[in-house]
């Protein structure tokens, strides 16, 4: 397969898994909209994207020995920015905007959609072309 084929589908992967984990937060989100002093949480999605693209194509090496300097960064890669939304209107505290949150919600599952459909495209195409390609 093509390296930018794969890179396609390495970004689009973990577009899903952050679309995914954004949906359990903002989730949590509405459930806890009636508890008192519960701070409303979000993911930065490009923020964190960014992040994990530049981590995947940095150049990283092991250590043979331990005077050695290490090569590139070492870590998770997945770790999403999780940001708190601290300012409330409400009396008890409560930071959670529940119209809010489901336009949140809904487009955030459109995106995932989106994304599951590109990938079924590339996987698609792929078949397409291993099944056609010998003929």
């Amino acid at each position: 397969m093509p390296r930018m084929m794969n890179t396609e589908i390495d970004l689009l992967a973990k577009s899903l898994d952050l679309r995914a984990r954004r949906h359990d937060l903002i989730v949590s989100n509405v459930a806890n909209a009636d508890t008192p002093g519960y701070k409303a949480v979000d993911l930065s999605f490009n923020k964190t994207l960014e992040r994990m693209v530049e981590k995947q194509n940095a150049v990283s090496g092991e250590k043979t020995h331990p005077g050695h300097l290490p090569i590139g960064a070492k870590g998770p890669a997945g770790e999403a920015d999780v940001v708190t939304k601290g300012e409330s209107t409400r009396l008890d505290g409560n930071s959670v905007d529940l119209d809010g949150e489901i336009v949140k919600l809904n487009m955030n599952q459109l995106q995932f959609n989106a994304g599951v459909e590109t990938l079924n495209k590339i996987f698609e195409l792929l078949t397409y072309a291993v099944e056609e390609g010998g003929k």
